[in-house]
């Protein structure tokens, strides 16, 4: 809108829709729209954000944001972002995402980083308050515990000083690798994804180890290396709280496509006897495999299921291996 013509023009369209939720900010010649949702589904709180320049008039995408959230607050000081409150859909407990759910984040960016920090959060849970900031001053007013509790309404104020920002430190709760199985050929390499829970987490950082480097190996990027004909364990392991998981590497004699999809082995951990399971009817060949990648026993059998008598077998971890003619797939038990 041009006050001096009293008209309406047309501008670029933002990189995203975003139907509502979301905030605008403008610092230094430009206005930078933060969170809000995808369509219609308020659950689904979006972390992207762009910044409009009001000079070249053009839109561009900025860093994400550590934790995506719908109707909050933003307001511009020591030419930086700050984002208050707002709904997330995160489950902090274990870093997965659920019905959106109020927040006590404070989220920070700054634009000569292109970089997001989060900092101490507020005494409260808040999300569809109004805000402003007065000198050194924000105030947060009234609002939900979330926005979808709206009979819960809030009459309270609260003043925030900037002056006592700090940032955060996020304990890691878990992680977990993209692959829980893998098959390589002697030679061939692949690489492990760990994700490490809360993605906001402070400490992100991971060790990557192998049960047994002499079948595979595992660098610090998570890549794995076959080295033997046998079974393993890669480890990933947190620095902070030292959580982990596993995927168990196998390097058989012939590479056959995998099929996790067929086989069901039960009880785990298990006594003297185990059920294994197929999908369907076909021959199957089982090999049984010690924790260190030495073959304890050789089994062939016809049909869809098998009762695998383990009493002579002492109490540890161990691999079995099933194959088909089409495929083949590894799993892991503990003998108790």
């Amino acid at each position: 809108y041009v006050p001096g013509t009293d008209s309406w023009g047309s501008l670029p369209d933002m990189i995203y829709d975003r139907p509502g939720g979301h905030t605008a900010d403008l610092l230094e010649n430009k206005i930078y729209v933060i969170g809000g949702t995808y369509g219609s589904d308020w659950d689904n709180p979006m972390g992207k954000s762009e910044v409009y320049d009001l000079k070249l008039k053009t839109w561009v995408e900025i860093a994400d944001m550590p934790v995506p959230v719908i109707c909050h607050i933003s307001v511009v000081h020591d030419q930086k972002i700050l984002v208050f409150g707002g709904d997330s859909s995160l489950n902090m407990d274990i870093g997965a995402w659920g019905t959106s759910i109020g927040t006590d984040f404070i989220q920070e960016y700054d634009p000569s980083t292109d970089s997001w920090r989060l900092m101490k959060g507020m005494p409260f849970k808040r999300a569809s308050m109004a805000g402003e900031k007065v000198g050194n001053f924000v105030y947060l007013i009234g609002g939900y515990l979330n926005s979808r509790d709206l009979d819960e309404a809030l009459s309270e104020v609260w003043r925030f000083d900037l002056d006592s920002l700090e940032a955060g430190m996020f304990e890691v709760t878990g992680v977990k690798l993209g692959k829980k199985t893998l098959e390589l050929e002697v030679g061939a390499t692949d690489t492990l994804r760990a994700t490490v829970y809360p993605t906001y987490a402070t400490d992100r950082s991971v060790t990557w180890t192998s049960v047994n480097p002499g079948i595979a190996t595992v660098t610090n990027e998570g890549i794995v290396e076959g080295v033997a004909v046998g079974v393993t364990e890669i480890v990933v392991t947190t620095d902070d709280g030292q959580f982990k998981d596993t995927c168990i590497v196998s390097m058989p004699v012939g590479f056959t496509r995998v099929s996790a999809d067929h086989v069901s082995i039960y009880p785990n951990p298990a006594g003297d006897l185990v059920t294994v399971r197929s999908t369907f009817s076909d021959d199957y060949a089982m090999e049984i495999i010690s924790s260190n990648g030495q073959m304890v026993q050789n089994i062939t059998f016809t049909g869809s299921e098998y009762h695998l008598d383990l009493s002579a077998y002492p109490k540890g971890v161990y691999f079995i291996r099933i194959r088909t003619i089409n495929w083949v797939v590894t799993e892991k038990i503990v003998k108790m």
